[in-house]
Order: C-alpha cells, then structure tokens, then sequence
C-alpha cells in the first residue's frame, strides 16, 4: 500500500520499539501522575543512574525545559492557520 511504511530487518524494528517506547513515557508518566496514587503505578522506569525516570521535554538547542505557555504556533504549509487548515 503507498504511504505504508516498510520494516525492513530486524535493526528497524529495534529502533522502531525504543523510539515509540521513549515517545510514551511522558503520557505515560502524565497519566501515573493525575489518575493513580504513587503506589499504585503499575510500572516505574529506573535510568541508568539507579534514580527513577521521571520524563521531561526540553529544548536540544538550549536545554531549556518546554512548557505550553513559552511556545508560538507558527504555521509552515499553505493554506493552514494557528487553527488549523484554512476553509476552502
């Protein structure tokens, strides 16, 4: 099917699991946070530095962590708008 993308070898299936697996902890993490009590978590990650993981977005640039009021929607493709596709 065009547009389907292919898994070719095991190497991308590898990497397509720990880029989805790391994509799903901050819902994941928002999820533990606002609707079950510390002790009931099902599942905690613990990193390398033996510290559980608790995942935070920041900037690559600058390290700065992303919160929702410091980002402006700048749309790129024609026709779109802060609101989405403009009407036709």
């Amino acid at each position: 099917m065009a547009g389907t993308p292919v898994l070719v070898g095991e190497k991308y299936s590898l990497l397509a699991r720990r880029e989805v697996c790391l994509g799903n902890l901050t819902p994941r993490e928002w999820g533990d946070r606002r609707l079950r009590r510390d002790d009931e978590r099902p599942m905690v990650f613990a990193h390398v530095c033996g510290d559980e993981l608790v995942p935070a977005v920041t900037r690559r640039a600058c390290g700065d962590r992303v919160r929702h009021e410091d980002l402006t929607p700048r749309p790129r493709a024609p026709g779109w708008t802060v609101g989405g596709p403009a009407a036709v």
